[in-house]
């Protein structure tokens, strides 16, 4: 499909008995298998969907809210969007509800891909080796168990997260994303290895096994008794940093200052004009909104635009359904 045009897609050989409960329902995830497509209504569309899917198999879901189900196959799913239209992004999300769980086997020919989903619950991602997460708001990622989960290679693209709970065993990119809460730095251990680049990290405690880059860190400490430094195992170049009481790594051009200076009341953690001052490695601002690849909460896949189905049926029992996919 050529960029900027529309694809409508006419399915008329749709069983009315199949569908005619979902008439009225605006959710549909539509599977793309094998050179096939094949769609799915209501609100428990992604998990008929993926119960048929196979690896390498594309889900794609309109907006609205779609219940959520363990991801056990290396696919990609990809939503309407989270949002935020005053970005550019998409005025209906697509949400899923309900906590899930990610078991992917280990694959050499395909990867999960996760694009344009919005989840207010607990994700647990148990094993997803090379993963790409994009353009996502999440709550929370957390662990089965800390000992036994190993996140491999996962990618944060884009992506706003409030609170991430990781196991002893990661390796993982965050890129121009957002931890809004806490990332849970303060484990060290060889097995632990975290980069971010032009990103806002918010962490209790400690920061340990990390590679922070034209990112903004702030630190928070539950109490008085408790420490809240960045480590020597950790390395920070070009950095707002806030919070910090003992800066052991290598200093690389930073800045230290009060979390109350850094971001302009408007916006989305858009930076003050005094901190827009202050240049990253590569001479432009830090955080979400700098560097090579500027946030931006814009899907890049098709994106379901219209979802219609008739009012009747045909007079052989049939009920046409007309879709149209939008590219960008």
């Amino acid at each position: 499909m050529n960029p900027l045009n529309k694809l409508t897609i006419i399915y008329a050989m749709i069983i009315a008995a199949t569908v005619s409960s979902n008439a009225q329902s605006s959710q549909i995830a539509t599977l793309f298998h094998d050179g096939k497509i094949t769609n799915y209504t209501s609100g428990t569309a992604l998990t008929e969907a993926l119960a048929v899917a196979e690896d390498g198999d594309v889900i794609s879901l309109s907006s609205g809210i779609f219940q959520a189900t363990d991801i056990t196959k290396n696919i990609t799913i990809r939503g309407a969007g989270m949002g935020y239209p005053e970005l550019g992004g998409t005025t209906a999300s697509t949400i899923l509800t309900g906590d899930f769980k990610i078991e992917c086997p280990e694959s050499t020919d395909h990867s999960l891909t996760l694009e344009g989903l919005v989840h207010n619950e607990k994700i647990t991602p148990h094993k997803a080796d090379n993963a790409t997460i994009l353009k996502c708001q999440f709550n929370q990622l957390s662990t089965i168990s800390s000992s036994q989960d190993e996140w491999n290679n996962i990618r944060f693209i884009h992506c706003i997260i409030s609170e991430v709970n990781s196991p002893d065993k990661v390796s993982a990119q965050f890129v121009n994303s957002v931890i809004s809460k806490n990332c849970s730095l303060n484990r060290s251990s060889s097995t632990r290895s975290f980069q971010f680049d032009n990103c806002v990290v918010y962490n209790n405690y400690d920061v340990y096994s990390s590679s922070i880059t034209n990112s903004i860190v702030v630190l928070q400490r539950p109490s008085d008794y408790i420490s809240a430094n960045i480590k020597a195992s950790s390395s920070c170049n070009n950095c707002i940093i806030a919070g910090c009481q003992k800066y052991e790594a290598v200093n690389g051009g930073n800045k230290f200052c009060n979390a109350s200076e850094i971001f302009s009341s408007e916006g989305l953690y858009n930076l003050s004009d005094t901190m827009k001052e202050f240049m990253g490695t590569d001479g432009k601002e830090v955080g979400i909104h700098g560097g090579s690849l500027p946030f931006s909460p814009v899907t890049t896949n098709l994106k379901i635009s219209k979802f219609k189905v008739a009012e009747r049926t045909t007079a052989d029992g049939k009920l046409p359904i007309e879709i149209e996919i939008e590219s960008l």
